[in-house]
């Protein structure tokens, strides 16, 4: 019966005991379960191997995790693998506990002479040291007493396993002392003595052989660089000459030599491992805080500074200037990259980077850096000219990035620099240089030399001012530069209208209506002109040709702006109005009220921005308008009373200006008789050498006699003869004023 029932078993076919009641449905396995399990362990931690590589090779660079994220990277892995070869394992066991259990009478034939008994006990055990392996990169990860209890639990597995897989279970073992002895000194002597049995009976070809010779070497007290150089020359001769991990772990060891020669050969034959190293290698410096212990090689550092230069640069600013204090590590690729973490944070130290990398690229011919020093010192030279404006402190490092930038480049020059650096040694009273570039600029073309045109005529009126003939050629030279200049682009439609200003401030001293009129069409036909200069030039203009209303509208934005370059041309503007027909405006004028607020808010920043000479004069405006646009207002005639109170303190009360405003203010006030007084004096001041009679004159007289009239002892009569012997004894009368006489007689006619 039994034999009948290991029958079915070994089929797979569940058997029903009825009459014994027994169900029996785990099947004995066969010789594909075992390869399966034993296939899905090698899997397994084949695909651990492959997916660690970075995090793994990383800790060998120093035995040290510089980078958390690594070893927080090899945690998550192995995790998932130990658990996945636990459960290989644990079936491998239920395999072998099966077969072990099986009493039929051909288990020999299965299992025995088949080997599969003994197939499984040994994969079981093969498992059970690789769950081992992926123990050992979870100790490297935890804490040390967990780490520890990991390494003495590998350990233990490590003796189990010897007898079957002697040289790869001494190895682990080995590792595995070695490790602990970091903690616990004892442990090293045995570490060693395991490397120590497998180099001694091990083939020199093999793999194996190679870890335990770089793992002994890590625990020499004092190793030889001499031991690498065998090693290595013994790996390149072996069949492992190809086994990329082999060598890296070699060439990171190497390094606590000074020996980079290694890494830079496996590089060449790897040249993907050029980002790993560097960024394993930037990780220590990271970390590290002694700048006065860098034991690096220059190749490591440059393999660093690669690696900065594509993760974020600016992060890394910290460490990169780090490296820059040590004088071996000056590379041009080093200062290279230093210039571009600092370029956002800190600019003008960038620049001072960007020039040392230029001068060391110029030196060294031969480097790691694929640009030369022309394109280092123009990346350079443009971070320099942002600099220049925003922080003045720093420009004498802008000055030498930008010179020395401009001498080397030669024909590559970039042109937004080269302009630049005409205004650069003007700047510094460098004329004769600066001239000389902007003539090379001018005549070779391009997108500067238009600018450059018009920089030479405006270096031609500052140097040549007082000379006429040549400010005329030079205003020609404007009108053709103005005549040639092609809208199109942005550039020159800037320089265009910079030109057109400039002639028009020029023609604007010729004071004749032709010039302008033509400054007026200039400034309206050209694109791009700056509304509030261009306001000023317009007001010049319209005030030339006499229109002082337009005048004050244009000048109004200046003057609500916070210069005061416009206040010269407001003092003759507003002067003209109230010294004109102002009076006349008032009672034609549909608008008359906006424009005397617009001289009133003119008045108002002017006497804030004369200068000292013009003051009392801007005051007196100031006050004038204070009274036309005050009417009754109490605090306006107040303020106007005060500055005309603080002006005859100063000796101006007999000034013309100032009569009139007084006369003004008198009338405002309702105080008739001195009013009639005050306009009396200036009609007296305004009487031609001639004896003839001026606009002002008239108005002055007009004035005088209305506020006589409203005095009370002085009758219809008296005023209507008064403008009758005016009107019969002039001629030539202004027509306002004698319409204005004509309406005063007609009103006191039948008084």
């Amino acid at each position: 019966m039994i034999r009948a029932i290991n029958k079915f078993l070994i089929l797979g076919v569940p058997i029903l005991l009825a009459g014994l009641g027994v169900v029996w449905a785990q099947p004995i396995p066969s010789g594909d379960d075992i390869s399966a399990k034993a296939e899905a362990a090698r899997e397994r931690l084949g695909r651990f191997m492959r997916e660690s590589i970075e995090p793994r090779l990383a800790y060998e660079y120093k035995e040290h995790f510089f980078d958390e994220k690594d070893a927080a990277r090899l945690a998550s892995l192995a995790a998932p693998a130990r658990e996945d070869l636990q459960g290989i394992y644990d079936a491998q066991e239920r395999m072998r506990k099966s077969i072990e259990g099986y009493e039929g009478e051909d288990w020999d034939t299965l299992y025995g002479a088949t080997g599969l008994w003994r197939r499984i006990c040994t994969d079981a055990q093969k498992t059970r040291l690789m769950k081992a392996q992926v123990d050992y990169y979870v100790a490297l990860t935890a804490e040390p007493k967990e780490r520890q209890r990991i390494l003495q639990g590998l350990v233990g597995v490590c003796e189990l396993s010897e007898p079957a897989f002697g040289r790869s279970a001494g190895l682990l073992k080995a590792r595995a002392l070695a490790l602990m002895a970091r903690s616990e000194k004892a442990f090293e002597e045995q570490a060693r003595s395991g490397f120590e049995l497998i180099l001694s009976a091990g083939d020199l070809h093999d793999e194996t052989y190679f870890e335990s010779a770089l793992e002994k070497l890590k625990l020499e007290p004092n190793p030889d660089s001499r031991q690498i150089e065998a090693l290595a020359e013994r790996l390149r001769r072996s069949r492992c000459a190809d086994d990329f991990e082999l060598n890296l772990k070699l060439a990171f060891l190497a390094l606590r030599f000074g020996k980079a020669g290694f890494l830079k050969d496996l590089i060449t034959k790897w040249p993907e491992a050029e980002d790993f190293a560097g960024r394993v290698i930037l990780s220590e410096i990271v970390e590290r805080r002694d700048e006065d212990n860098m034991t690096n090689t220059i190749f490591e550092v440059e393999l660093a500074a690669k690696a900065a230069r594509q993760k974020g640069i600016e992060k890394y600013k910290e460490p990169l200037v780090k490296l820059c204090r040590v004088e071996r590590f000056q590379t041009p690729l080093l200062l290279y990259v230093t210039a571009r973490a600092c370029a956002e944070s800190v600019p003008a130290e960038a620049v001072e980077y960007y020039l040392r990398a230029t001068l060391a690229r110029q030196k060294l011919k031969s480097s790691k850096l694929e640009l030369d020093a022309v394109q280092i010192a123009e990346q350079g030279a443009k971070l320099a000219h942002k600099v220049y404006h925003k922080e003045p402190a720093h420009r004498r490092i802008v000055r030498r990035m930008i010179d020395y930038y401009c001498r080397i480049a030669g024909d590559r020059v970039d042109e937004t620099v080269q302009y630049f650096y005409t205004r650069l040694l003007s700047g510094e009273g460098r004329t004769g240089e600066a001239i000389e570039l902007l003539q090379k600029i001018a005549e070779k073309g391009g997108r500067f030399a238009n600018r450059a045109k018009l920089d030479l005529i405006v270096h031609g009126l500052e140097n040549g001012s007082e000379d006429l003939r040549f400010r005329h050629k030079l205003t020609e030279k404007l009108k053709n530069l103005i005549d040639s200049v092609d809208s199109t682009s942005e550039q020159d439609r800037g320089v265009k209208a910079e030109a057109v200003r400039l002639y028009c401030q020029l023609i604007l001293e010729n004071d004749d209506k032709a010039s302008s009129q033509e400054v007026l069409t200039l400034l309206e036909e050209t694109e791009g002109v700056d509304i509030q200069r261009s306001g000023i030039l317009r007001a010049a203009a319209l005030n030339e040709l006499g229109r002082l209303p337009e005048a004050v509208r244009q000048l109004l934005p200046a003057g609500e702006s916070n210069g005061c370059g416009w206040s010269g041309l407001g003092l003759e503007v507003l002067s003209a109005v109230l010294a004109g027909p102002v009076d006349q405006w008032a009672e034609e004028m549909p608008d008359f009220a906006a424009l005397i607020q617009n001289c009133y808010r003119l008045g108002q920043r002017l006497a804030g921005c004369a200068r000292q000479k013009q003051r009392p004069l801007a005051e007196l405006i100031y006050a004038e308008f204070n009274v036309l646009a005050g009417g009754q207002d109490k605090e306006k005639l107040a303020e106007a009373e005060g500055i005309l109170i603080k002006l005859a303190g100063e000796g101006f009360d007999n000034d013309i200006d100032w009569l009139r405003c007084k006369a003004r203010l008198l009338m405002a006030k309702g105080e008739f008789a001195a009013a009639s007084r005050a306009w009396g004096r200036i009609r007296a001041a305004r009487k031609t050498a001639a004896g003839k009679q001026s606009r002002e004159w008239w108005r002055a007289k007009f004035y005088e006699i209305q506020c006589w009239g409203k005095l009370s002892d002085t009758t219809g009569a008296e005023v209507v003869h008064a403008v009758e012997v005016l009107l019969h004894t002039y001629r030539n009368i202004p027509e306002f004023w004698a319409m204005k006489l004509q309406v005063l007689k007609d009103d006191r006619v039948d008084q």
